[in-house]
């Protein structure tokens, strides 16, 4: 969060910010998005997924996938369930994994692909999910 000294005034306004909270390691590039209840941000780092609460701006938890041979691997992309409560993963692995974000149980994985999936996101109605290859995109149920 900014905050602005109120008594600078004129061209020297923009001296006046300072950081009056910050945090590190939530966000390291591509994808974010806000919970449909705007409490949350989920966001990728590094390798994982990031939780950020809204109102605190601080990371409350991190979602991190384990491969085949018990290291992490990489997620390249996701999508909030629509109830907040609920994530798919794309891994390099080529995995879509369905997560319960509160106990960070994975609740099933599928190997539906043979692409890195780009992007992902669920239709408006919950019904389907669709993700997208380099080469095509995919609808599905989960």
């Amino acid at each position: 969060m900014l905050k602005l000294d109120s008594t600078t005034r004129g061209p020297s306004l923009s001296k006046a910010w300072e950081v009056s909270k910050a945090h590190k390691g939530a966000f390291s590039g591509g994808k974010v998005e806000l919970s449909r209840d705007g409490k949350f941000l989920a966001c990728l780092y590094e390798w994982d997924v990031s939780f950020v609460d809204v109102e605190e701006g601080v990371v409350t938890k991190r979602l991190r996938s384990e491969g085949s041979s018990g290291g992490e691997e990489e997620i390249v992309s996701f999508a909030l369930h629509p109830n907040g409560s609920e994530i798919v993963t794309a891994s390099r692995s080529l995995l879509l994994r369905h997560w319960e974000i509160a106990t960070g149980d994975c609740k099933r994985a599928i190997k539906a692909h043979d692409h890195i999936v780009r992007c992902m996101d669920y239709d408006g109605w919950v019904q389907c999910f669709a993700f997208a290859l380099p080469s095509r995109g995919r609808v599905t149920h989960l």
